[in-house]
């Protein structure tokens, strides 16, 4: 088969970002692969995006736009799914943007290797203007990384493992994964949520080394702007993702990885409080809520077997949570000083 007859239906759901829409719209139509279904589902934007979505409409027949009422990331990239029509699909951000052979490369691979899903390496960029898609041969591999062929248990051992990455926007999906699956609405985190019922479908997936996406950490966005309904949602995926684990131990995963699931969980909300801005809304109730999770998710786990500094953290949470952050500042601080020296 050649790569060309392969059609791809591209996701993008838009949400007032109309300062980032045109560099990322570009970056697709663009493509060397030329066969694409460019879905954009306008999920109730105030700010004009939707009015630059229906003006690529009318200059490109590829172009599909959906506008809708907002009811967020999940739902939009469900409302793509349900009008999809191609061989594989792809979702994107629309605030990033794609090498120029992306498609070409991951295509490429697909029909050589006869997988399911293949993955891309990627880079962050902490901005609001373009970013050049020749920074992206520069970037540095995972550390923890291996290229390769993956099977479906192979795939779930290496995700526990930040191998095989959670997120969905650096991967080309065969469109019958899709066919019963789709986001849960209303919730954030949902990629995190759905990753494993997805792998549970494939017989294979391929890892790419060679990043191709540059993702944009923009302010204001949810992630770098956390209120009580993203990290409560974060909790609800990562309880999620834990549960699946457990249900197929021993299955699929050992009693030692399931423990380092919980292992995981429990850090990551230890951290994710350390790391808090200082200045954020609903700033006492976000304190309240993260301290009362951490102490129910430590009765998941044996402290001892933390890290040293989780230990330490988790007993200044415990007995003196406001010193633990500013400790913790402090401690991050002077370790920056001392890599840069």
């Amino acid at each position: 088969m050649q790569t060309n007859s392969i059609k791809i239906s591209v996701i993008v759901p838009v949400y007032n970002v109309s300062p980032y829409i045109r560099e990322a719209l570009d970056s697709i139509i663009n493509q060397t692969h030329q066969n694409l279904e460019i879905i954009l589902v306008d999920d109730g934007s105030t700010d004009g995006s939707g009015e630059i979505c229906d003006s690529y409409e009318k200059c490109d027949p590829r172009i599909l736009v959906i506008h809708q009422k907002n009811q967020g990331l999940s739902a939009a990239r469900n409302t793509g799914l349900d009008h999809a029509t191609g061989d594989v699909i792809s979702f994107f951000d629309p605030d990033d943007a794609f090498h120029p052979q992306m498609f070409e490369k991951m295509i490429s691979v697909m029909l050589r290797e006869n997988v399911d899903i293949v993955e891309c390496n990627s880079l962050y960029y902490y901005t609001a203007d373009r970013m050049d898609p020749s920074l992206l041969s520069t970037g540095k591999p995972r550390s923890n990384f291996t290229e390769g062929i993956y099977d479906r248990e192979k795939a779930m051992h290496a995700a526990i493992k930040h191998k095989v990455r959670v997120f969905m926007m650096d991967k080309l999906y065969r469109s019958y994964l899709w066919k019963t699956l789709r986001f849960p609405v209303g919730l954030i985190h949902e990629d995190i949520y759905l990753l494993f019922e997805v792998l549970d479908q494939i017989k294979t997936m391929y890892v790419m080394e060679e990043s191709l996406i540059m993702h944009r950490k923009r302010p204001g966005s949810i992630t770098t702007s956390p209120d009580l309904k993203e990290i409560r949602d974060n909790y609800t995926a990562q309880i999620h993702f834990d549960q699946f684990v457990n249900d197929h131990t021993p299955e699929i995963f050992s009693e030692s990885e399931l423990k380092q699931v919980r292992q995981n969980t429990f850090q990551f909300f230890v951290f994710k409080y350390l790391q808090l801005p200082t200045k954020i809304s609903n700033q006492k109730e976000i304190h309240e809520w993260l301290i009362r999770t951490i102490k129910e998710l430590r009765e998941t786990v044996n402290l001892r077997e933390s890290s040293p500094e989780i230990q330490i953290s988790y007993k200044m949470i415990h007995f003196c949570p406001r010193l633990s952050r500013c400790l913790y500042r402090s401690y991050r601080k002077a370790k920056h000083t001392l890599d840069k020296t």
